[in-house]
């Protein structure tokens, strides 16, 4: 029998429902060839429930559909074996994997956030390896010693293709069980199976491929941003007992399916240490790990554009962080913002960068409007906070990286805002519904324990936990 939904569903009702259907089934401990499927495709399947009971929206443009896109894909994996491939090259002490997403800074290269203020700050010996971004790899980039992990990652799609995995009867039955009880629980179709099937056939060459790599490589240790999707590399370093870290890269909270493992849950493929931006961050999530494999490092880049614009004159704007999730809503608040200040203050709405290629389709209210739409690079989010006496945003990490600029912040209730139970217990931080409140409230206190958020010193704390765990490995 189906469960009825209320009309007041909220994201949190969704996710703690997500956490009982994974409970029920047992679907940590459940394996398909020896594997633990289901952490492989969970945040993924968690997403698309979100997504499928009209929650939230897109969170990224999609690539790789059209028929253009999939040559792309194909090009990118030709051309990996002969330029920047990461068979080649010489062994190295660190192997860093970063985040696809790199940012354009005023020195006209691409910055990857989290790797490169460490990598320029600190003499280290490492390689550095990346996914394709929306089937390109920014360029110039920052990182020196930059390979491509494209053929690999699209060895899997092609795959995964012309191969989908064989499930046996006992296996399909499974799949087929969990599925019923997604659309009985969440009233939405999702194909299980087909996951499954991907995600079994893309881990049969992508995980010897990544052993491959790690034998060329050979390092001591891997830092790593954004684990979740890459369970088959993490799975390849226990296989040859190389230590992974993660370097905290957004909001983590215990409705976020990638670091969220409350009670008796687990994650084999989840890295062996965890650097965090805070104390904040690390208290409010149950990471799979023990206390001593988690650190409070801070976040390097955010600290050095603080030190860069905390001298701007403030012009007392209000700005708006967008999401794609919630872009459509929130874009909508925006306008009876702006339209119930009117010149008195400039209303900023700055887009994620998942969303700058589509906002004018999306969200056709803001073309016209008088509001300042950010959609490129420039002027940096780091600027605006410092111009800006207001924020306003749902659940984006950029929220409590304006706060380092003392914005009174509002949070509009819209899905997902459960993510930041924490930041609400803040004096100067307020949950609205109604345009009017950001208003009427205007300005208020803005002081706060912000070491508690990001601690200081990152680049130090960086290295000395790096030590540590070095000298800990080694010993054991």
């Amino acid at each position: 029998m189906k469960q009825e939904k209320t009309m007041e569903e909220t994201y949190k009702d969704i996710s703690e429902r997500f956490l009982t259907l994974e409970e029920d089934l047992n679907l940590f401990e459940s394996r398909i060839d020896g594997v633990r499927f289901w952490e492989y495709i969970r945040s993924e399947v968690h997403q698309e429930i979100l997504e499928r009971t009209g929650l939230i929206g897109r969170v990224h443009t999609e690539k790789g559909v059209t028929v253009r896109e999939r040559l792309k894909g194909v090009y990118l994996w030709a051309r990996n074996l002969v330029y920047k491939s990461s068979f080649f090259g010489e062994e190295r002490d660190m192997l860093f994997f970063g985040h696809p997403r790199r940012k354009l800074e005023e020195d006209g290269l691409w910055w990857d956030l989290y790797c490169d203020p460490i990598l320029d700050t600190l003499e280290l010996d490492y390689r550095y390896i990346e996914y394709d971004y929306q089937l390109d790899h920014a360029s110039p980039a920052k990182t020196e010693d930059r390979d491509f992990v494209d053929f690999i990652n699209y060895s899997g799609t092609i795959w995964k293709t012309v191969r989908p995995n064989t499930l046996s009867e006992g296996d399909a039955k499974l799949l087929e069980t969990v599925s019923e009880e997604i659309e009985n629980r969440f009233d939405c179709s999702i194909d299980i199976e087909g996951k499954v099937r991907d995600a079994l056939a893309d881990r049969e060459v992508t995980y010897p491929l990544y052993k491959l790599l790690l034998r060329r490589v050979d390092p001591e240790v891997v830092i790593t941003v954004v684990s979740y999707g890459k369970e088959s590399f993490i799975e390849a370093c226990d296989a040859y007992d190389v230590p992974v870290v993660e370097l905290q890269h957004g909001t983590i909270n215990q409705y976020h399916m990638g670091y969220s493992f409350r009670g008796e849950r687990t994650k084999r493929t989840f890295p062996d240490y965890f650097f965090s931006f805070g104390s904040f961050w690390t208290g409010s999530v149950e990471l799979p790990l023990p206390k001593s494999h988690i650190f409070d490092i801070g976040y390097p880049y955010l600290e050095g554009q603080f030190r860069k614009y905390s001298g701007v004159e403030p012009t007392g704007s209000i700005i708006f962080i967008s999401q794609g999730s919630i872009g459509e809503r929130l874009s909508k608040f925006a306008l009876e913002v702006n339209e119930l200040v009117g010149a008195e203050r400039e209303v900023v709405y700055k887009l994620h960068p998942g969303e700058y290629d589509r906002w004018r389709d999306e969200y056709p209210w803001l073309v016209d409007s008088d509001i300042t739409v950010v959609d490129e690079e420039r002027p940096s989010l780091y600027r605006l906070f410092a111009e800006a006496a207001v924020q306003v945003g749902v659940y984006s990490t950029a929220v409590y990286e304006g706060m380092i600029f003392e914005l009174q912040t509002y949070l509009v209730d819209l899905p997902g805002v459960e993510y930041m139970e924490g930041l609400l217990t803040e004096d100067h931080v307020k949950l609205v519904g109604e345009p009017s409140e950001v208003v009427v409230n205007g300005d208020g206190s803005r002081e706060f324990d912000v070491d508690r958020y990001f601690t200081p010193n990152p680049i130090n704390n960086f290295n000395e936990a790096l030590d540590a765990i070095l000298r800990k490995e080694n010993q054991s």
